[in-house]
């Protein structure tokens, strides 16, 4: 039976914000990887020189610690709308180098901040408004039959007025306002 070996990584700022402390304390409590912050307050892995990051994968080699992800957070606003795209583009594109130069296989986990907000929908304007409905609905009201089909909104209205008037024995109870 093959006995599975897992290897478990966790993120170097969870144990200690400086890399090399990280990586002996990640050794320690028996993790095989660690994710590191692309830029952090103690070390920039983009500004890195060719020297630069091969003593940095020595470091963590010498620890019996793999480098399993990079971290790029890109601030609380991310790519929303007001923010400098053009340096947030330029910065990703820096630490996706430095992924592609230190991990392998090249795992990067990007931040982008909050998803923007989706474009309100506008509601149909109703076709006909609340002032005209008030005006044509009423109980049991029928178009008589040589009306039907031939007379535009207007018309329809104007028969309607003047049908309201020659029909002074309904009641204004009879009459469903909306």
């Amino acid at each position: 039976m093959e006995k599975l070996s897992l290897q478990l990584a966790i993120a170097a700022s969870a144990l200690d914000s400086y890399p090399r402390r990280a990586a002996a304390s990640a050794r320690a409590n028996g993790f095989g990887g660690l994710q590191f912050d692309a830029i952090s307050a103690q070390l920039d892995l983009t500004e890195l020189s060719q020297t630069g990051r091969r003593e940095f994968r020595q470091m963590l080699a010498s620890n019996n610690v793999a480098l399993a992800a990079l971290r790029a957070d890109f601030g609380p606003k991310g790519l929303a709308p007001g923010v400098d795209v053009d340096r947030l583009l330029a910065r990703m594109a820096a630490v996706m180098d430095a992924t592609k130069a230190l991990v392998v296989p090249p795992l990067l986990c990007l931040d982008l901040g909050p998803l923007p907000e989706p474009p309100a929908e506008e509601k149909p304007r109703p076709r006909v408004t609340p002032e005209q409905a008030g005006l044509i609905i009423i109980p049991s009201f029928r178009l008589p039959r040589r009306f039907r089909g031939r007379l535009g909104r207007y018309s329809i209205l104007r028969w309607f007025r003047t049908s309201m008037r020659r029909c002074a024995s309904w009641e204004r109870s009879q009459i469903a306002w909306a």
